[in-house]
């Protein structure tokens, strides 16, 4: 078993190294020529707005653990309260928690441990997206004049 960790600690050690190598790689340089003319041609690297998977997330998140709240209450409402498993000596019956309810109340933990943080990953999320999106057309009124800014 320790084998096992101390192999799966060195092979997670090299794949973060390479992501982390990846991640900052200069975009790939392609030349190409043309009769005289050399074009050089760089790969577009495409532009995330900030804030837009956080929302995303956020939003899956939520839904899901919803959903996994919703049937936590169907579940447990399924099970028995009363269920029978056995009978003492004397004939009084021996009564146990029926498994409908354990399950709910872990449906129900996974779902609002998924739903809170959703929640605020999504509003999170939406504030820095929505911010991002309203900065790149802008009109600003300041003491010193106003002024009309648009980013590309």
């Amino acid at each position: 078993m320790k084998v096992l960790l101390c192999l799966l600690f060195v092979v997670a050690t090299i794949v973060s190294a390479h992501a982390q190598v990846f991640a900052t790689a200069k975009p790939l340089e392609v030349r190409r020529t043309a009769s005289p003319l050399t074009i050089n041609s760089i790969q577009r690297v495409q532009y995330r707005i900030p804030g837009l998977r956080m929302r995303n997330l956020g939003t899956v998140f939520t839904v899901a653990g919803s959903a996994l709240i919703a049937g936590a209450i169907a579940v447990y409402n399924n099970g028995n309260p009363n269920r029978i498993t056995d009978y003492n000596s004397n004939g009084s019956p021996i009564t146990d928690q029926d498994e409908h309810h354990s399950l709910g109340a872990e449906m129900f933990f996974f779902g609002t441990s998924m739903a809170i943080p959703g929640v605020i990953l999504w509003v999170k999320g939406a504030q820095k997206y929505n911010k991002n999106i309203y900065s790149e057309t802008a009109i600003k009124i300041r003491p010193a004049g106003i002024s009309i800014s648009y980013k590309f």
